[in-house]
Parts: C-alpha cells; structure tokens; sequence
C-alpha cells in the first residue's frame, strides 16, 4: 500500500527540489510531477488564464491525468510524492474561471 505526500505551494517555492531530494534519499520512491507543464506548450500560463474557455479546457486535461495518476498512485508500494495535487488543480479551476 502507497504512502502519499502532496506537496502544495507557491510558484518557485521549493516543492520540487524538495521532492527530488527525497526521491534521491529514498530508493523506490515514485514522484508524480506537476503535469500542467506538459499541457501548456511553450505558452505562459498567465496567457492561458486570460481566456477562461482556454483556461477550463487546460485544467479539464490536467485534472483528468492527476486523478488517473493518483488513482494509479495507489498501487504503488512505497512513498508516492505529488508536486501539486488533485486538490491544486480543482482550486485552481474554481478560482481561475469565471
């Protein structure tokens, strides 16, 4: 059974150079990065924000791969790290869309 830790926080706050510390500390640790960046394609987020149908249609993306991975997470024997959970991305969508 999976250990989960999500870790939560400002941009540039040190989420994942945390996370990459403890993945090196600890073998077998399984780390799921902040997807978001996968989905953006060179285009700043602050862009994407300024148009909400733009904005709704990233995050449905991203929300739906995080609750697949996490779902997947589960399986996992051992640590599982989340740079910015389900959770993030949900608040995000709620605050950011009209």
């Amino acid at each position: 059974m999976a250990t989960i830790v999500a870790l939560s926080g400002s941009s540039n706050s040190g989420k994942t150079t945390l996370i990459h510390r403890i993945e090196a500390a600890i073998p077998g640790c399984l780390v799921l990065a902040e997807n978001i960046r996968e989905h953006l394609a060179g285009t700043s987020i602050d862009e994407v924000r300024s148009n909400p149908l733009q904005y709704f249609e990233l995050q449905k993306k991203v929300i739906t791969q995080k609750i697949n991975r996490e779902i997947e997470a589960r399986q996992h024997r051992g640590l599982v790290l989340v740079d910015r959970s389900l959770a993030d991305s949900l608040w995000y969508l709620v605050h950011y869309t009209n």
